[in-house]
Parts: structure tokens; C-alpha cells; sequence
């Protein structure tokens, strides 16, 4: 016990020593987003809340507490929300996010009772939250594995679940660097519900309980299923300026080292396919001026979905520089291009383009979402391009095709369909913990 208690006040001091050093560096990474965001919510990272919020967490009790990264996490727990309100009747959902955009989210689609910019794991900060709220349970969504949280949620005395749980195997190569002091942190953890068999593998190895480990399924197939029925059914091309005789490739995702070869792709397919309109969705917002260099080096036209973008005979490129519409933008494409695997990254979510009914290319590097790369390929619902020269010539194959391309979306969304279920695995397992 001794050694944790060293352990966990030496990683705190690191993490009050690392702050000020990465502040000149993560200013820099997200001026822009500095300015966009309301000082509450900066305030709140260091565990300043809203009065408001403190007085509605404490009057308003009990509490379940799920805390979640960005704007992926966020609508991974859609499909989990409505059962837990029908499991847990009389507690209210406190949503924490780390990303602006996830926050906003969550606030305008109804995710949770009350929504806050997560803090920082400083204990006085998470420590103010849970003296707000008192939840019986803390939800940790995918890899938000935080020592302290984790450690004071418990001392609170309440269960604390990893749901929808992922291990990357760079993620599992860095936990082993503290591994004398990581089963500590992942001992206190009541439930550890994995996506797939090699995350249930990794975090019993990193020092969970095997007991309280378990295989639930991926929360993203049942949260693109259960997706608004404008989303579900089809999506209008009215505001795109899209004409029939249109075919839109989407790619999505996009890190700043794949855009010269999206574009450069794009180029030379127009030759053949001059019908042929591209969607750039980049990763990260604050990515976008390098997105808009690469544009305007090639003297490619291009318009901003932010500033009302869309496509006309002169505009063949809209950069989809907002939140949220990318789901339904898949629904409109020919062809989908998933982000992140271009580049060692470890890929996006291509379950998004499968659901879609639209054929699914990505690059080698896929390890994040192995498994289910894997699916869709042994589907013949997508195919791994793992060169510009094999890109350009998967996009020509599809747009050369059309019945192709609609026979591989069929398969790739019934590839997905067959895979949902584990929002109900998780809540039955999320209820055992209070019998």
C-alpha cells in the first residue's frame, strides 16, 4: 500500500510538473481553439465548475458519472444512454468529455443531464466532481484510464466500470513502462467491458482482475444502428448541391499527411470521371490550415462546409470543416476513404461508411480498429490500399462500377449489422455490479 501511495503522489507530481512544460506547446497546437472555447470551460479542466452545475449535481441526486474523450466516445454512448435510464431509473447521467466539440455535442443531441469539460486528473479537480455529484457509478468510455479518478471515485464508494474498452497495442507497449505500478490503478476498476478478445487480452496482462474482464462487442455498431432515421434512411443531397448524375467520394478523417495524397488522387481521377466530387473531412479541426495550403498549392478549387460550402460546376471540393455531419455525408458518397491509415496513426472508425452502404477503403495502418478492418475485408465489404497508385486505382474500379460498389456497401453493412449487441451485454453486466 505504501508503494501505491508513492506511486500515485509521484505521478501526480509529475503530471503538476508536466502541465507547465507542455502549456507553450499545446498553446500552440490549439491556439485557435483557445479562443473558441468559454473560459468556464477552461476553468473547469482544473476543477473551477459552474456554480450552476455544482448546485444542480448536488441537488439532483443520484448520480451516474460517464466521462468520455472526444466526439467518437460520445456517440459510442448513445446506444448504452437509453439502457441505462431503463437499468438505473432514478439516476441522473453526468457527461464528461475532454474535447470541446464532443461537449458541444453531447449538450445539443441530449447526451446526459448535466454536461461538463472533463477536468484534468489533478485530485483537488476530480476530487470538487465527485463531492458534487456522490455517483454510484463512474463509466469510463474506451481508453480514459485516469489514475486518480479512478482511485477517488473509488474511495467515494462507487463502482467503476471501463466500458466499450480498448487496448492499442501502442497504448499496451506504454502502460508496460509503468507496469510495477499500473495494476494498482486497474485492480480498483469493478468492470472492465472490452470491445474485442485482444483488449480483454492486454488489460489482463496490464493487471485487471480476470474475473471482472469481459468481451461485450463494440458500442459503435449499435450507436451507428440506433442513428436518427434522417441518418439511417438516406441523407438529402439539396444542401451539397449534388446533381444525380454526381458521384461524391468522402474521404473522412483525414490527417494532415494523407491530404497531398487525397488530392493528388482526386486530380487525376477528374481526367476519367469528371462528374466526380470530393468531401475532405480533416481529423482535426485545428488541422485545417495546413488542409487549406495543400488545396490551394495545387490551384485545386475548393469551397468551406463552415462558410456554406457546397459543390457547383466550378466547386468539384468542399472541406467539411464542421461537427457532426459526416455520418450522414457517408450516405451520400460512391465510394469512402477512411482516414489515419495512410500514416502510422492506427486509423478512424469505418464503421460510419459501412453502415452507409458505401465500399470502404483504408490504408495498412489500421491496428485501432483491426478487427473490424478485418471483418469488412473478409466480407468483401472493403479493400487495404496501401500506396497512392493502389488508392487511385481502387477509386476508378468503384467509379467505373457502380453495381460493384453497391454489392460491397450491401456487404459491408451487413457485416456491421451482424456485430451489434453489446450496448445490452454491457448494461447487463453494469447491473450485476449492484446485486
Amino acid at each position: 500500500m505504501k508503494r501505491a501511495a508513492l506511486a500515485t503522489r509521484l505521478y501526480t507530481s509529475g503530471l503538476m510538473v508536466a502541465v507547465p512544460f507542455a502549456l507553450p506547446w499545446a498553446l500552440w497546437r490549439w491556439r485557435r481553439r483557445l479562443f473558441k472555447e468559454r473560459l468556464p470551460g477552461w476553468a473547469s479542466r482544473v476543477g473551477w465548475f459552474p456554480r450552476a452545475l455544482l448546485t444542480r449535481l448536488a441537488v439532483h441526486r443520484p448520480w451516474l458519472w460517464v466521462h468520455a474523450a472526444s466526439v467518437g466516445e460520445t456517440l459510442a454512448f448513445r446506444p448504452l444512454m437509453g439502457r441505462l435510464r431503463n437499468a438505473f431509473p432514478n439516476a441522473r447521467i453526468l457527461f464528461s468529455a475532454a474535447t470541446r466539440e464532443a461537449v458541444q455535442l453531447a449538450e445539443t443531441q441530449g447526451i446526459g443531464d448535466a454536461v461538463t469539460v472533463a477536468p484534468l486528473d489533478f485530485p483537488w479537480a476530480v476530487r470538487r466532481l465527485l463531492a458534487a455529484a456522490e455517483p454510484r457509478l463512474v463509466l469510463l468510455m474506451e481508453t480514459e484510464l485516469w489514475p486518480n479518478l479512478i482511485r477517488l471515485a473509488k474511495a467515494s464508494g462507487a463502482k467503476v466500470a471501463v466500458v466499450n474498452g480498448r487496448i492499442s497495442l501502442k497504448s499496451f507497449k506504454r502502460y508496460r513502462w509503468v507496469a510495477p505500478w499500473f495494476p494498482q490503478v486497474l485492480q480498483g476498476l469493478d468492470l472492465c467491458a472490452m470491445r474485442e478478445p485482444a483488449d480483454a487480452e492486454r488489460i489482463r496482462v496490464l493487471g485487471a482482475l480476470p474475473e471482472r474482464v469481459h468481451v461485450t462487442g463494440n458500442l459503435k455498431y449499435d450507436a451507428w444502428l440506433a442513428a436518427s432515421p434522417q441518418t439511417a434512411c438516406g441523407s438529402s443531397t439539396d444542401g451539397w448541391g449534388l446533381s444525380d448524375d454526381h458521384v461524391l467520394w468522402v474521404a473522412g478523417s483525414v490527417h494532415p499527411q494523407e491530404v497531398p495524397i487525397i488530392l493528388d488522387t482526386f486530380q487525376a481521377l477528374l481526367a476519367s470521371f469528371p462528374h466526380c466530387r470530393l468531401a475532405l473531412t480533416p481529423r482535426h479541426l485545428e488541422t485545417l490550415p495546413s488542409v487549406i495550403e495543400a488545396f490551394e498549392a495545387r490551384a485545386l478549387p475548393y469551397q468551406r462546409r463552415s462558410q456554406g460550402g457546397r459543390f457547383s460546376a466550378q466547386v468539384r471540393c468542399v472541406v467539411v470543416d464542421t461537427v457532426g455531419e459526416l455520418s450522414a455525408l457517408y450516405r451520400l458518397a460512391g465510394v469512402a476513404f477512411v482516414g489515419g491509415s495512410l500514416i502510422p496513426h492506427g486509423g478512424q472508425n469505418v464503421i460510419e461508411p459501412a453502415l452507409a452502404k458505401v465500399p470502404v477503403l483504408f490504408g495498412p495502418h489500421m491496428a485501432n480498429f483491426r478487427e473490424t478492418a478485418q471483418l469488412l475485408e473478409r466480407a468483401e465489404g472493403a479493400w487495404e490500399v496501401n500506396t497512392q497508385a493502389a488508392l487511385l486505382d481502387r477509386v476508378r474500379t468503384l467509379l467505373a462500377d457502380p453495381a460493384l460498389a453497391k454489392t460491397m456497401g450491401e456487404r459491408a453493412f451487413q457485416a456491421i449489422v451482424s456485430q451489434q449487441g453489446a450496448a445490452e451485454r454491457t448494461t447487463v453486466l453494469l447491473q450485476r455490479l449492484f446485486v
